[in-house]
């Protein structure tokens, strides 16, 4: 093989794991996305659940919710929202509030900078239930 072509070829294989990197889509099948607090009593509200009415494997619309700190966290090096498995953000961050139509805006770290992280990159519809997808990694 000519070298320029193995080049080539190990340059696309290096390329394939950026390529397969998992997102998590879950719009394509919820809609009415939704961040609340777990406990609205609590002033001011933290609002660290995500609600949506996802569809079924069956097509029936169904009310579901997550706490979102289970999935997303905060990295201190970037002080930028992040995704990671039991990430705790509530933590660090503050004033939170979903944009359209995903992106969850928070204050976070030291500095209150504003951070934005797309929920539709990380949670999943499975069965008309929220997961993130950083579960289906520690699977």
């Amino acid at each position: 093989m000519e070298p320029w072509r193995m080049l080539l070829s190990l340059g696309a294989l290096a390329a394939l794991p950026a390529a397969a990197a998992v997102k998590g889509n879950f719009l394509a099948t919820c809609r009415d996305v939704n961040v609340a607090s777990a406990n609205p009593a609590n002033t001011p509200a933290f609002n660290d659940f995500v609600s949506a009415t996802c569809k079924t494997v069956d097509g029936k619309a169904q009310a579901t919710s997550m706490d979102l700190n289970l999935c997303v966290g905060f990295d201190a090096s970037t002080q930028a929202l992040a995704w990671s498995p039991m990430g705790k953000f509530r933590n660090y961050c503050r004033d939170c509030s979903l944009k359209a139509p995903s992106e969850l805006q928070c204050t976070c770290g030291s500095d209150s900078r504003t951070s934005r992280l797309d929920l539709n990159d990380g949670l999943v519809n499975r069965n008309g239930n929220l997961f993130c997808v950083s579960w289906d990694k520690l699977n």
